[in-house]
């Protein structure tokens, strides 16, 4: 003979059991602090760039000029340098956590790639892991990366 329980136990153990395999995984997903940052960037070789890489920097909402209503950065501190495609950038990000990419034609680029399209690609490592990726054509525009942890550690 079974004894009788007056309420029925599943219900509560499930829960139980969904709330601690979330709160496991929570934990094993969290990758903990992010330590380095590396963008890898091509386009035509040795067309030369303008490449600005930041550690410090905010977005804000752009409400005036010719765009308004658009996403606007603000740079606090940045490096500006100008290379010649391909190239590597990386910085320490342990204590920002994040990076900030951005490539753009400098300019002498005009003289060195001609009239056509100047395809660029820029893949964002964080710590050996691909995080983002961008591309375009910059003489249409600039191409960019953005990295950002809002995890606590």
């Amino acid at each position: 003979m079974t004894p009788r329980v007056p309420f029925d136990l599943r219900p509560p153990f499930v829960a139980l059991a969904v709330s601690l395999t979330t709160l496991l995984g929570a934990c094993i997903s969290d990758p903990g602090p992010r330590e380095t940052a590396r963008a890898e960037v091509s386009g035509p070789d040795g067309v030369p760039v303008r490449v600005i890489t930041s550690t410090r920097f905010a977005f804000s909402q752009n409400t005036t000029g010719t765009t308004p209503d658009s996403t606007a950065v603000q740079f606090f501190a940045a490096d500006t340098a100008f290379r010649e495609f391909p190239f590597e950038v990386s910085a320490n990000i342990e204590e920002t956590r994040r990076y900030l990419v951005r490539v753009s034609m400098a300019p002498e680029t005009d003289s060195v790639a001609g009239t056509g399209p100047i395809d660029t690609s820029v893949l964002l490592f964080v710590d050996g892991d691909e995080e983002s990726e961008a591309s375009g054509d910059l003489r249409e525009s600039s191409v960019q990366v953005v990295f950002q942890s809002f995890t606590n550690q």
